[in-house]
């Protein structure tokens, strides 16, 4: 068996734990060991902490966490991963995995207790998941296709609505995430997709290729794929944007082939394509796609005029079309009307190309059924409205706006800006429920209309003084052709009155700081030039402000002397800054020179910049008058010498009479207790009734003698002990003190109402001394009347009290009450020694404070105190 670890490494590896590690004796909540994150996290320092609570620390903002904490540790010995709150030495609060097990130290119960601040990795996730959400977005409405797959296993990771467009798949991308290649039947075994994948990326790990696919709807296209091979959480993807290539290639082919017209290219792409010669007004050629759309065979139209065939309805705007072609533009998605064989009409988007075609110019026209768009535009709709709903319960408001400017989708938080659901907004044009902001808004729509992100903000009356920031996002059709945009809303209002917190700050700093009477400059850290200066320091060195901002000391001159440099560079250095005291000879700027004394805080935020606020005093008065004092200064100091020895000689005196009232003038006493107590047992025959009565007389007394000499020698070290200054919560004292005194005293019948929430700086030892006293005094004198009852708490003047309906006093006679040995009722009612309210007084006294009372016989008494500042 390996030895146990010594307690030296022990403590050393405790304290090279990343995470906060304390251990806390159970029964008193105080703690006995603390690592070194402990003091990073939260601030307290080792020899500050051990030996204090929780409570005096302020450690638990809520402390029924702590309490439940506690009772589920009793109940099953350890907890894990539990996220709880806590609070630094600054106040600052920060959440924290809490782990924690009961164990034993020697004979002490022990809990120990392990915390993880996870408070930014909470930001983190929080940024994360919104960047996951606004990817999530752009992917799934992105006019190209998006598909990522495992380079080994080609299991698809992620898939767009475009890419599944682009294979002629139905459903919901979902439905194919985790599927392979093979599986979809585009390749034959995984092994010829793998090695194929590997020799196209090559070294680069990049690569842009286009390739024949056969859709799952049995259409031939053409896809255009840029590759790059990445790494993500340690396996390797294949991430490809897709674009369908199909009529680009029709017409590459075509103009390439000139001789074969009738290409396989041509006729088999899926938009209804025609080659037509513009000057002679005839067919050249059309594809499969166009006879079936227009119900026309090729060889009824090949070589016959177009006007012949009657497909185009309006001549005149055909016409407008090939002017426009004639001097060399080219036409992108012209709305039109198309004529079909059997008469009926179709509206058409038309897209127009001149091209070359063996020497001659010809007319490129492809089509686009407008029914079968609409009809997918429809569906895309729904898809964004199912999109949508998925980020329904986010707080940023999001929404589709056509470019009619009509609402196509929104989620709840869009809606509620406007006090509506989403389904009152869905087929309302922006003006009919924005009619004010909608004219001021104009612009910006028009700029997402033309492609462009725009980023604006809004406050206005309608907004019940919110103010929102708006991010418009374009997004296209099934064409490329704009189709509106998504509008993203997020509340800023408290960003933006945190910055005019910040402003005020600023405003404040800049107030402060000109009403210093001393000489303040604030230096950025890094620089080392002034970013400001008050009025007493440009009286002080005869620069104004204007003169110092942004230069340094070194530009300004104000220190010549290199061993004054070099002092003040050790000092105030970029990871410390803090300098107390220095002197130095400072130049103004007239030339005289004089002593000064720096002070320099700790690196600090100044309005987001890391300064050092400085201050210089002028001390060449005070060194001549420390010249002449400091003769004056040893005489005085012989005589401090004197008299603190004979202070010293004094508390060993009073330390000697200490112990004798401790040890010699009990022995008698001892004495008298023990050898009455023989004479009534050995004696009790030859003691008549009357002896007995004066021995029980002789006991007694001598009891009482024993605790006045305890209460005294309790006085004498109250005057004499350190006096801690901590912050103390009085209620949770008063409680269990009250606990404890009701529990000695059992069956008690008096009741307690304690304020909560009072909160004092003072030593807590004393401070429960000084409440023990208090609430004992209560319970005994209220505890013959018929229904006993006490209040503690604060007034409006902020004196603590303690009040209870007993007996009470005569007002007469209160100054009386702090007096050692002064009591206001006999001994026979009411049992004492006449030491606790002079004890209260002395513990009252030594923290700057007073005690005071009022009461009245037969209506209880109150006791007012108040501790110093």
């Amino acid at each position: 068996m390996s030895p146990p670890l010594s307690p030296e490494l022990s403590r050393s590896i405790l304290q090279l734990l990343p995470e906060v590690l304390t251990v806390t004796d159970l029964s008193t909540g105080r703690y006995i060991e603390v690592n070194q994150a402990w003091t990073e996290v939260l601030g307290h320092a080792r020899e500050a902490t051990i030996g204090r609570t929780s409570f005096e620390l302020g450690v638990w903002p809520d402390i029924s966490e702590r309490q439940a904490l506690l009772d589920e540790l009793r109940a099953s010995g350890s907890v894990r991963g539990r996220v709880m709150r806590f609070c630094r030495r600054d106040g600052r609060l920060f959440d924290a995995v809490v782990s924690a097990a009961l164990g034993w130290l020697e004979s002490t119960q022990v809990l120990v207790m392990v915390v993880r601040d996870v408070t930014e990795e909470r930001r983190l996730s929080s940024q994360a998941e919104e960047s996951r959400l606004w990817l999530g977005l752009l992917i799934n409405n992105a006019p190209v296709g998006i598909l990522a797959t495992g380079l080994e296993d080609g299991r698809i990771a992620q898939i767009n609505q475009a890419a599944l467009s682009m294979y002629g798949m139905t459903g919901e991308p979902a439905d194919l995430l985790g599927k392979t290649g093979v599986e979809l039947g585009f390749w034959r075994n995984p092994e010829e997709r793998r090695q194929r994948l590997i020799a196209t990326l090559g070294a680069s790990g990049r690569a842009v290729a286009e390739h024949p696919l056969r859709g799952a709807d049995g259409i031939d296209r053409w896809i255009r794929s840029h590759a790059v091979r990445v790494t993500q959480g340690g396996r390797d993807f294949v991430l490809s944007m897709l674009e369908d290539a199909t009529a680009r290639h029709a017409m590459e082919s075509a103009l390439s082939l000139s001789n074969e017209r009738f290409t396989r290219a041509f006729t088999s792409s899926p938009a209804p394509t025609v080659i037509i010669d513009m000057a002679a007004g005839r067919y050249v050629d059309v594809n499969q796609a166009w006879t079936d759309f227009t119900g026309h065979r090729r060889e009824e139209v090949i070589d016959r005029n177009v006007d012949q065939i009657g497909t185009i309805v309006d001549r005149r705007q055909r016409d407008a079309l090939y002017a426009r072609i004639a001097v060399g533009e080219s036409v992108r998605n012209a709305t039109g009307s198309y004529r079909k064989k059997d008469g009926s009409v179709a509206e058409v988007l038309a897209s127009l190309e001149s091209i070359d075609i063996g020497g001659q110019r010809l007319l490129l026209a492809t089509f686009v059924d407008l029914t079968s768009l609409r009809t997918a535009q429809a569906q895309l709709a729904v898809r964004e409205q199912e999109m949508l709903a998925l980020i329904d319960s986010v707080p940023v408001a999001v929404a589709s706006i056509d470019r009619q400017h009509v609402c196509r989708a929104c989620n709840r938080s869009y809606a509620a800006i406007y006090g509506k659901e989403p389904a009152d907004l869905i087929g309302l044009h922006l003006r009919s429920y924005i009619p004010d902001l909608y004219e001021l808004s104009l612009d910006y729509f028009e700029r997402a209309e033309r492609g462009e992100i725009v980023r604006y903000e809004r406050s206005h009356d309608r907004l019940q003084g919110r103010t929102l920031a708006a991010t418009l996002i374009p997004k296209t059709d099934a064409t490329g052709a704009a189709d509106g945009w998504f509008a993203v809303f997020n509340d800023v209002t408290d960003d933006r009155q945190r910055s005019r917190l910040i402003e005020d700050e600023r405003q404040r700093l800049s107030t402060i700081l000109e009403a210093i009477p001393d000489v303040v400059a604030v230096i950025e850290c890094e620089s080392r030039r002034h970013l400001d200066v008050n009025p007493a320091w440009s009286r002080m060195f005869g620069y104004t402000r204007d003169e110092a901002v942004g230069r340094t000391s070194a530009e300004l001159r104000l220190i010549e002397d290199e061993a004054d440099r070099q002092r003040v560079a050790a000092a105030v250095a970029p990871d410390d800054g803090f300098a107390d005291g220095i002197e130095v000879t400072y130049r103004r700027k007239d030339g005289r020179y004089f002593t000064g004394e720096l002070h320099s805080t700790m690196r600090i935020d100044y309005l987001g910049r890391q300064a050092w606020i400085v201050s210089v005093r002028d001390v060449t008065r005070r060194r001549r008058d420390e010249a002449r004092i400091l003769a004056a200064n040893s005489q005085l100091e012989a005589r401090v010498t004197r008299r603190t020895s004979a202070l010293q000689r004094a508390n060993e005196e009073l330390e000697a009479f200490s112990y004798t009232v401790s040890h010699d003038l009990r022995a008698p006493l001892r004495a008298i207790v023990g050898f009455s107590s023989l004479l009534k047992a050995d004696h009790a025959g030859q003691i008549d009734e009357d002896g007995r009565r004066m021995l029980d007389m002789m006991q007694s007394a001598a009891s009482r003698m024993a605790g006045q000499i305890d209460g005294l020698l309790e006085l004498s070290r109250l005057s004499r002990g350190e006096l801690l200054s901590v912050e103390v919560d009085l209620s949770a004292l008063a409680q269990s003190v009250f606990d404890e005194i009701r529990d000695l005293a059992a069956p008690c019948r008096v009741t307690a109402d304690i304020q909560p929430g009072m909160l004092a700086r003072g030593d807590p030892q004393m401070l429960r001394s000084l409440l023990t006293n208090l609430i004992g005094n209560a319970c005994k004198y209220a505890a013959h009347v018929a229904a006993p009852h006490m209040r503690i708490g604060r007034n409006d003047v902020g004196e603590i009290f303690v009040a209870d309906n007993g007996v009470g006093f005569d007002a007469r006679y209160a100054g009386r009450l702090f007096e050692v040995f002064q009591r206001l009722h006999r001994a026979d009612q009411f049992e004492g020694i006449g030491i606790g309210l002079a004890t209260a007084k002395r513990i009252v006294s030594r923290h700057g404070g007073s005690i005071r009372a009022e009461g009245l016989p037969g209506q209880g008494a109150t006791f007012y105190f108040t501790l110093g500042a």
